[in-house]
């Protein structure tokens, strides 16, 4: 409004002439009016263009274009006279009174109506070469039909343009053409080229450029003048409340809310303003004095300003189409009519008959809509067009609204009725919504409808509140019996009376809360109960699990404190003392720090009698009960490996003592044929085959020495060093002897990585903390020592072997330590995993109470924000409650962590529950505070609205409108396809041809 202003101050103001007649609407341009029914496009720029000539003759065109299906040719014709009649071009109110200075070109893309393609004029082309040729008319017909079948329709329209003029006015003939152009090349030379290039081109191109600003100057001026014509109808009066939109504001009850009147007053007011000075410009704009001071292109420029003043800039706002800003023009459209106010109804029809047929709206070419009001006159009119949509909207569903209430308040009652529930009577429970609907008979009877459905909207968010009241107390009776069932079994978890003093409280206020009509109040109050009530469930169910888990994992305890104790009288006291025949040295490695009757004599007489009586259901500390379960189990899973060890131990000394001397003699005999494969061939054979003898005969010699020791182990570890490097020595003696020498390194690889790669694995399980250690862990490592074993005995019984069955005993071997190998890595693996698992566990448990906290302190800023009330407050106190502040126990049970983490889900989950209701309080409190903006936010429902409303007013409007009279509507000629003739059907005398 400030730059419309601003154009007003520098122009002179003049005095104002009267409004243009409006002539037919959707233009895209002064001299053609289009009428587009169909699926095919029109580019109606070009049309224009083609119609230019026509248009300095002072003929306009009207294109119409339809995909309807005519039965006959009568049907035909009755559809252009509805649709002339709706463009102001026929006057039905007198006989064949069509617009004189008019051509109309009108077809239907239907395939089978061959004469559906008409050619109607007004009588200032009486007796022109057009009516007199049927050739040219047949033509014109023609030139339609077939673009159209092509799906070409702005060809079939622009042909018939051209056609229907040139028949008129025939350009010179093709003779007279020719000798023009030779003679101007006479005078002209190769210049001539040059002269159109620089000279004609460019005047052409701005000639076209003046006509197309000149036709869009002549459409403002029509299409401003009509829309300053419809805002001023419903706009004006003395003041504001004397405007007809605000009176139809005042009798749909708008009086009844203070609030939706002073904006509509406002928007009126603002409207009215930019009005005045719209009014203003035209009429500065209308002075001879200023049109000649200004070039065409600014005068386009200020006239856009008025039309951007008028329809704003708003997308929505400006994508209407001219059907849909008449329909905003006419507020008839979305209302009820009434004729109590019988003034009013007829202002409302005199508006309605001004704006038939009016063409409204511009495609702007010059000007920007910078520094304008961005809503303009039509938006303000779309807003209270808005506001009485949803008052007739209210006044219509406001007593079926309340029926709802009602019946839902029935239900309500039949439901509460045979519950009772927490003791309260129906009576009691539906008192608040008694008082509800009371409020919403007498809003309903006093015509504040809009107060009405809020109230009975209410009342529907109550009886759902109440459906919710009845499920809950059927929820927590039933929980009540599943605790009770438990209990009686002697069950007695010391959080409990906690969780069931918090389901007193919550039933207390939710009795007060409804006693009070406090639905809302008392929905929250709901959700606790339904919390803490479960929460007690929860609590007595985990706790008879533990109980149960306990029990089991006692029995479990038992049987492996059994099962170890026959191990150690069964095999370990006699493998022990089986090693005492050999040297320490051999074993004691084993057997050091293994005190294995104190511990099982522990775990019999001090550990499991504890245990039980922490798990009883007398003492009933049963997380006590379990850290102590996964402490003891732990310990005697390591004895029970140790013991094996022993045993192991003492089967390997013995393996190689029964292959010991076998074993050296086959050494010795390798020795000599090694000396002997050398001192046949000495020349032949490097001076390292001497010292690899030498080594062996040292070798052998400790082996023996070792041997005569009684420490086997040791002895047959040299004899195989000493065979090995004697074995080496004769390599190239035969083929056999190479394979063995290849069999022995793979084997003596394997060993030595197995010899380092198995102690480090038991040293990674005997690492692991009880709480750390799982029973397949155990399995595991007892799988690698069971198969290390073996694979030790295997390689023991290859030291007293020769040939097939050495090379035989070498891959069984081989193999044997490829199993434990494999059965390492898996162990190595699993204890890794143990101790990642529990880890991983305890940062799971970590960050769950840092997410929980979170969500914590996001939700307390919400429910302390001055606009939520005690929103949220009992789901946030639920939340810190069940909130773990931390990891307690410095070593916690995997099953203590898994609590840890519920209980920080169970919190985060009550954070954002109080987030939830803090922020729904918030936003309904500050959308209260906002009526203004509220009302701005209905808009977009009330499109749908309006939109539905449309389609009915339309046809009515349609069916009931006509077009004015004038001097300019006098006869017609229509040509249709029945021989080039006249139509004679609705028109009074006429010729045929």
């Amino acid at each position: 409004m400030k730059h419309l202003r601003s154009i007003i101050l520098v122009l002179l103001f003049g005095m104002g002439v009267g409004y243009a007649l409006p002539v037919q609407a959707q233009s895209a341009c002064a001299h053609v009016m289009f009428q587009i029914d169909s699926a095919q496009t029109v580019d109606q720029q070009a049309v224009c263009e083609s119609a230019e000539p026509w248009a300095e003759k002072g003929i306009q065109l009207f294109v119409y274009l339809t995909d309807i299906e005519p039965a006959s040719e009568e049907a035909w014709f009755a559809i252009l006279d509805e649709v002339e009649v709706e463009a102001g071009l026929r006057d039905p109110s007198q006989e064949d009174a069509f617009s004189r200075n008019t051509l109309a070109l009108e077809a239907s893309t239907a395939d089978e109506a061959a004469w559906a393609y008409t050619v109607t004029y007004g009588d200032l082309l009486f007796d022109t070469p057009l009516d007199l040729s049927p050739g040219s008319l047949n033509k014109i017909k023609n030139e339609m039909r077939l673009a159209i079948a092509d799906e070409d329709a702005t060809t079939g329209f622009t042909k018939a343009a051209d056609i229907s003029y040139q028949t008129n006015y025939p350009p010179p003939s093709p003779f007279v053409i020719t000798f023009a152009i030779l003679v101007g090349l006479a005078f002209a030379g190769t210049g001539g080229y040059f002269l159109y290039v620089r000279v004609v081109g460019p005047a052409w191109e701005r000639e076209k450029a003046r006509r197309r600003l000149k036709n869009q100057l002549a459409l403002l001026q029509k299409n401003v003048a009509n829309l300053l014509l419809a805002c001023e109808r419903l706009l004006s009066g003395p003041q504001v409340d004397d405007a007809v939109l605000y009176q139809l504001f005042e009798g749909y009850g708008g009086g009844h809310y203070p609030d939706r009147q002073e904006q509509v007053r406002e928007w009126i007011r603002r409207s009215r303003e930019a009005l005045n000075d719209a009014f203003d410009l035209r009429r500065s704009l209308q002075m001879e004095d200023v049109q000649a001071q200004q070039s065409l292109a600014q005068q386009v420029e200020n006239w856009e300003m008025i039309y951007i003043t008028l329809v704003g800039t708003t997308p929505r706002i400006q994508k209407l189409t001219e059907e849909e800003l008449r329909d905003l023009l006419d507020p008839v459209v979305i209302l009820e009519r009434e004729d109590a106010d019988v003034q009013l109804t007829e202002q409302l029809d005199e508006i309605r008959r001004q704006i038939a047929g009016m063409a409204f709206k511009v495609q702007l070419m010059q000007a920007t809509s910078q520094e304008t009001d961005q809503l303009g006159i039509l938006g303000y009119i779309d807003r209270i067009e808005s506001q009485l949509a949803e008052l007739a909207s209210a006044k219509e569903s406001a007593p079926a609204a309340l029926d709802e209430a009602q019946r839902a308040r029935l239900r309500a009652e039949e439901e509460a009725a045979s519950a009772s529930p927490f003791g309260m009577t129906a009576s009691q429970i539906l008192k608040g919504i008694d008082s509800r609907l009371a409020e919403a008979k007498a809003n309903l009877s006093e015509g504040i409808c809009l107060n009405t459905i809020e109230s009975a909207e209410s009342v529907l968010v109550y009886t759902e509140i109440v459906e919710d009241l009845l499920s809950a107390a059927a929820d927590h009776h039933r929980r009540t019996q599943a605790i009770k069932t438990v209990t009686d079994l002697g069950y007695s978890p010391d959080t409990l009376p906690d969780s069931q003093q918090a389901v007193q409280n919550d039933i207390i206020r939710i009795v007060e809360s409804i006693d009070a009509g406090e639905y809302l109040k008392a929905d929250d109050w709901i959700d606790e109960l339904d919390a803490h009530s479960q929460g007690a469930l929860d609590t007595v169910e985990a706790w008879q699990a533990l109980h149960l888990s306990n029990q089991a994992a006692i029995e479990r305890l038992r049987e492996k404190r059994s099962a170890v104790a026959s191990y150690l009288q069964e095999a370990v006291l006699p493998a022990q003392q089986g090693l005492a025949d050999y040297p320490a040295g051999s074993w004691e490695d084993v057997t050091q720090g293994v005190e294995a009757v104190p511990l099982l004599d522990a775990v019999e007489n001090e550990a499991l009698p504890r245990i039980v009586k922490d798990n009883s259901l007398e003492k009933q500390a049963l997380r006590l009960a379990e850290a102590r379960l996964v402490a003891e189990i732990g310990s005697i899973n390591q004895l029970q490996r140790s013991l094996e060890a022993i045993v192991q131990r003492l089967a390997e000394i013995q393996t190689a003592e029964a292959h010991i001397d076998e074993g050296l003699r086959l050494t010795e005999t390798a020795i000599l044929e090694a000396t002997q494969l050398r001192d046949a061939e000495d020349s032949k054979i490097s001076p390292e085959v001497d010292q690899m003898i030498d080594d062996a005969s040292q070798m052998l010699a400790e082996a023996r020495k070792a041997a005569a020791a009684r420490a086997f182990i040791d002895a047959s570890n040299s004899q195989a060093v000493s065979r090995k490097l004697a074995q080496e020595a004769s390599a190239s003696a035969q083929e056999q002897v190479q394979r063995i020498n290849k069999l022995q390194g793979e084997l003596s690889q394997v060993n030595d990585q197995l010899e380092a790669q198995v102690p480090a694995a038991n040293r990674a399980g005997a690492s692991l903390s009880p709480q750390e250690q799982t029973s397949e862990g155990h399995e595991l490592l007892r799988q690698m020592n069971d198969a290390m074993a073996s694979a030790r005995q295997k390689l023991l019984a290859t030291r007293s072997l020769e040939d097939l069955k050495l090379v035989q005993a070498l891959t069984t071997a081989i193999n044997a330590f490829d199993a434990a190998g494999r059965a390492a890595e898996a162990a190595e693996q699993r204890v890794q995993e143990d101790r990642r698992s529990y880890a991983d566990l305890q940062a799971q448990s970590e960050a769950e109470i840092e997410r929980a906290q979170a969500a914590i302190s996001a939700a307390a800023q919400r429910v302390n924000h001055r606009d939520a009330g005690a929103s949220g407050q009992l789901a946030l106190s639920r939340a810190l409650q069940s909130c773990p502040s931390s990891i307690n126990a410095q070593n916690p049970t995997r099953t203590a962590l898994n609590e840890v983490i519920t209980k920080a889900n169970e919190a985060q989950q009550a954070a954002l529950e109080a987030q939830r209701k803090a922020d729904q309080a918030i936003s309904s409190q500050q959308a209260s505070r906002r009526a203004a903006a509220a009302t701005l936010s209905r808009t977009s429902s009330y499109g749908s609205y309006r939109s539905s409303s449309r389609s009915s007013s339309r046809a009515s409007s349609r069916s009931s409108s006509s077009s004015r009279s004038s001097s300019s509507s006098r006869s017609s000629h229509r040509s249709s396809s029945r021989s080039s003739s006249r139509r004679s059907s609705s028109m009074g005398s006429s010729r045929r041809r």
